[in-house]
């Protein structure tokens, strides 16, 4: 080590060269090299996921698992296979080996795999094949809460997701346990007996007026014109006016004499507690 000292000491010349070349590398590097602040990162991981509603987490094993199970055996590129079978629906998480280097050839392999599974034929989507990468973990997370209805706060997160997707660089919006609107009608068994109405009567109401269909084409003298039938409930008072029956008297039986009628959310079929 003195020795290398002593030899860099006696040659000032070179040392101010090599500082010289370490200086305009690394301005050459600085300036040239690609820089990602969130660059993209492969897991070597591949997800199958599929759906099919009514059936156990056993059925699921048998039926879904085990049959994709059986043709990915025969892959290369696999190092090991884990499953997760829930009620109605199913997750096959693939780890794929860090030395195998064609990575869109496996992923081909496991659709046709999947394909080739002999699947049942009433299920309502394919099973659902991706890669996880880094690109899919969210930048930024942030929660929406206060002292607002649940319909209130789907508004409001709506207009959100709008406001962030309006932002450039944003390419995708995730609102977890965002739930649907729905007008929801909770009959009274007492108030039907009384008005004697049947739910049947209701359901058939609600079906011949909810409704939002082409009603064919109309000929007249000054061209032809497109018919829509519109009949959609836009509101629970909407809802709450439809008539159930009414007379030559003039009284009227509607649907909220009946049943309590309002917009809600659709149930929530998953629970998160702390």
């Amino acid at each position: 080590m003195k020795a290398l000292i002593a030899f860099f000491v006696r040659r000032g010349l070179v040392v101010n060269l090599l500082s010289l070349m370490l200086l305009f590398g690394g301005l050459y590097a600085a300036k040239n090299i690609q820089r990602e602040a969130f660059p993209s990162v492969n897991f070597d991981v591949i997800v199958i996921a599929g759906a099919y509603p009514g059936t156990t987490p056993k059925e699921v094993e048998q039926l879904l698992i085990m049959p994709i199970e059986r043709q990915l055996k025969g892959l290369d590129g696999i190092k090991a296979i884990r499953s997760t079978s829930f009620p109605g629906t199913m997750q096959l998480t693939i780890e794929v080996d860090p030395n195998f280097t064609d990575r869109s050839r496996l992923v081909a392999d496991v659709q046709q795999a999947v394909n080739q599974a002999g699947l049942p034929v009433d299920m309502p989507a394919d099973p659902m094949i991706s890669e996880v990468k880094s690109e899919q973990a969210p930048v930024l997370t942030f929660s929406i809460f206060g002292p607002f209805s649940d319909v209130a706060l789907k508004h409001l997160g709506d207009m959100i997701e709008d406001d962030v997707l309006s932002i450039q660089g944003v390419s995708r919006v995730v609102v977890q346990g965002d739930r649907k609107e729905e007008i929801r009608i909770t009959l009274n068994p007492k108030k039907m007996r009384r008005h004697r109405i049947a739910i049947n009567d209701v359901i058939r109401v609600v079906k011949g007026w909810n409704v939002n269909a082409p009603g064919g084409t109309l000929k007249a003298d000054t061209g032809q014109y497109m018919i829509r039938i519109v009949g959609e409930f836009h509101s629970a008072a909407d809802a709450g006016d439809l008539v159930l029956r009414a007379n030559d008297r003039g009284q009227v039986l509607r649907l909220r004499d009946v049943a309590e009628v309002e917009r809600t959310l659709v149930q929530a079929t998953r629970h998160v507690g702390a």
